[in-house]
């Protein structure tokens, strides 16, 4: 099928209706997609690592990216334990589910578990959350500007 627009090839507009575009972030921020294998890392979204092939992860930030890079260094160096990314917590009030948080990293220090959110503004959807989070499930989130 053709591409076009108004006659003009080229378009993200196809002759069938609207062709997937990339989005631009909410925030105006650039994601990173980052390979665990070769620490290999781009700004562009590719099916796989340009150098070996493995998956790319992608980060909704650098300073996200940043962060992860310091926790795996930390989780090396037996600081840390445990480290995943992006969590889900459900949010419960009287037995109904009221909503999703979704941590960016989570670990264990000193057999403590620790819930991190990199944030370049704090959103009021985030301070709900947040606050839900604390009262639910006892946990309080640290921000990392």
């Amino acid at each position: 099928m053709s591409r076009r627009f108004g006659g003009r090839q080229g378009s993200w507009l196809d002759a069938g209706g609207l062709a997937s575009r990339p989005t631009r972030s909410k925030y105006g921020n650039r994601h990173i997609y980052h390979c665990d294998a070769c620490g290999h890392y781009t700004l562009r979204q590719v099916p796989g690592c340009p150098m070996c092939g493995q998956p790319l992860f992608r980060f909704d930030s650098r300073a996200e990216h940043q962060r992860w890079l310091q926790l795996q260094l930390r989780e090396r160096t037996g600081q840390i334990d445990g480290l995943s990314r992006q969590r889900p917590f459900e949010l419960m009030v009287n037995g109904h589910k009221v909503g999703t948080y979704r941590a960016d990293f989570c670990y264990r220090e000193r057999g403590r578990l620790v819930v991190e959110d990199v944030k370049g503004a704090e959103t009021p959807v985030y301070k709900l959350k947040a606050k839900l989070m604390l009262a639910i499930h006892g946990i309080e989130i640290v921000t990392i500007k």
